[in-house]
């Protein structure tokens, strides 16, 4: 049988130890509720694509520009000497019509 002492000192510890009890659990709960929002977080991060730079972009303009000078360098180049063959008389020329030939040298 149990002394009735010690029957009241559990009576009164009853309670005091459920408190603990639900401290330790509302603790355990708590830990796990941040450990997933810490995972979440991270894989909310790791899910996210990092905004362009558009460097690319940049690297591929100034190509293009680049290219786009070039083009319009021989473009200018190809319409001088059109140009200018055409109005520098040829030397042989004058040679070649002597003999009552003509040669046609830009074929």
């Amino acid at each position: 049988m149990i002394r009735p002492i010690d029957l009241h000192d559990q009576l009164t510890k009853t309670p005091l130890i459920e408190r603990v009890q639900q401290a330790e659990k509302v603790a355990e709960e708590g830990q796990q509720k941040f450990q997933q929002l810490i995972a979440q977080h991270t894989a909310e991060k790791q899910v996210q694509t990092a905004q362009p730079t558009h460097q690319d972009e940049k690297i591929v303009d100034t190509y293009e520009k680049h290219r786009q000078a070039q083009h319009e360098d021989q473009a200018e180049k190809d319409k001088e000497k059109q140009n200018t063959g055409k109005n520098e008389p040829d030397e042989d020329e004058p040679v070649m019509t002597q003999l009552g030939f003509e040669i046609d040298l830009k074929a």
